[in-house]
């Protein structure tokens, strides 16, 4: 299962990677052809002006300059477009186990509050009562399920993203010159990437559902009380 983790991921990385190449070679054909016609403009002015001949040379040598260097327009491959691409719909789908969760959680205190009501109330039904039962531990059961399964989900989605992280990196390593290791902060530098930025990347994935559902559970909180307790609400 490690290896088909790494080749999802490896081939939308490959994706991100043909796409910044394909957007270098378009920018440098535009380049080189604003350049040639920028040369046959100045190659007229000669024959008509002696003095623009160094113009044009400088010219031309400021286009040779341009075309290689990395054009800032050019597309840049991302890492996390290429995780969301492999691993995001897993990841997705947990954030709505988290939204059944959030909105099972609301529904004791409502319950609570219309179970009060019913032991109030003599003439109230009992089956009213064993309905308001029911769907409290109904409630209860999906909310512990969904929850679980949430969490199940994030801790796979992350532990995915960590194993694909790692044999990237352990890949690229191995084709690395000393000299190109050096450059890049030598063993300790890979050493971080695998121990510490990806197991950061790992645990990231469990909360980072907390982005929405926090506003999600707070605006439910201030509704509810809002119907309880109107504007006071607001004070605490």
């Amino acid at each position: 299962e490690t290896i088909e983790v790494y080749n999802v991921f490896l081939k939308y990385w490959e994706e991100e990677l043909e796409k910044a190449r394909l957007s270098k070679l378009d920018d440098k054909k535009e380049d080189k052809k604003k350049g040639d016609d920028t040369a046959n403009g100045d190659a007229a002015a000669i024959d008509t002006d002696k003095d623009s001949e160094d113009e044009a040379e400088g010219l031309l040598e400021e286009q040779f300059k341009l075309d290689n260097t990395n054009s800032p327009h050019a597309y840049q491959p991302s890492l996390i477009r290429a995780l969301y691409r492999a691993f995001g719909a897993d990841f997705l789908r947990a954030g709505l186990l988290k939204l059944l969760h959030d909105s099972n959680l609301f529904v004791g205190p409502q319950v609570l509050n219309r179970l009060i009501q019913f032991l109030r109330n003599e003439d109230a039904s009992l089956g009213y009562g064993f309905g308001l039962m029911f769907i409290v531990t109904c409630s209860q059961i999906i909310m512990s399920i969904s929850l679980r399964h949430y969490f199940y989900k994030c801790y796979k989605c992350g532990l995915r993203i960590r194993t694909a992280i790692v044999i990237a990196i352990y890949k690229k390593s191995l084709v690395l010159s000393l000299k190109e290791r050096h450059a890049h902060g030598g063993a300790g530098e890979i050493a971080n990437l695998v121990g510490i930025d990806a197991q950061r990347l790992q645990d990231l994935m469990t909360y980072l559902h907390a982005v929405w559902y926090s506003f999600f559970q707070i605006g439910l909180a201030m509704y509810f009380l809002w119907g309880q307790v109107g504007p006071s609400c607001l004070a605490g």
